[in-house]
């Protein structure tokens, strides 16, 4: 009986885990307060950020993938964002500042240690509608530097239609381009950008806000594949 008493509360502990589930194409996400991820019947990836979910900066830079998957070498990831605004009825920021929501695709050095890359098509309340811009930010450490990259961005007219993200890695080099249809692309910044010291990196969507009211947004058309050697110079 005593023996019972001193296991309940593991048991209890171990039930209250949440378990990763297995997306196909996403990769692997466990569920945490504040967010529910599903997978629809016709292979859409829908996010939930509730209002509790909410973070008070709008900065977002330390946002981590939602469904995670390894990826060693160069690459290209493909995915179409789908957002559905934060009603504007009494909507207002948490903490400073205007409401935003963002999502996009974040990644991470596989090895817990200090390098990130995220990439935001992020919406805004404008003066009559939402529009939404393209926002990065990246922290990178090399033996002798900590570096960063903040503040690039690029306007884009948000017409509650969907629009294209791809990530392109090159070595070091990073390329961000967007669509509308998924056939032409333009570049989302002037340049590429490098972010060294990387190494293997954990990479999947993100969504984000820092609103008084939910967000939701879908992901799908998602294509992660390793760089041919002719697609790398």
């Amino acid at each position: 009986m005593a023996l019972a008493i001193l296991l309940a509360p593991l048991f209890a502990l171990a039930a209250s885990v949440p378990k990763a589930k297995k997306f196909d194409d996403f990769g692997t996400v466990v569920e945490t307060k504040g967010v529910t991820c599903e997978m629809t019947k016709s292979g859409e990836l829908r996010v939930s950020v509730s209002k509790e979910g909410a973070t008070e900066s709008k900065a977002h830079f330390v946002a981590r993938p939602l469904a995670t998957q390894k990826v060693e070498g160069d690459f290209e990831l493909t995915v179409r964002i789908t957002h559905t605004a934060p009603e504007a009825k009494e909507l207002a920021a948490v903490g400073d500042g205007e409401p935003i929501a963002s999502a996009g695709i974040a990644l991470y050095k596989s090895d817990a240690k200090r390098g990130s890359l995220v990439i935001l098509n992020r919406l805004f309340e404008g003066d009559d509608a939402w529009d939404s811009y393209f926002k990065m930010f990246a922290l990178y450490e090399t033996k002798t530097t900590l570096g960063s990259i903040g503040d690039l961005s690029s306007h884009h007219k948000f017409i509650n239609t969907p629009i294209y993200l791809r990530l392109i890695r090159r070595g070091d080099e990073f390329t961000a381009t967007s669509s509308e249809d998924g056939k032409e692309w333009s570049p989302i910044f002037e340049s590429s950008f490098d972010v060294p010291g990387l190494g293997p990196v954990v990479i999947g969507p993100v969504a984000v806000h820092n609103t008084t009211t939910g967000y939701d947004v879908t992901f799908d058309e998602y294509v992660l594949k390793p760089l041919k050697k002719e697609e790398k110079k």
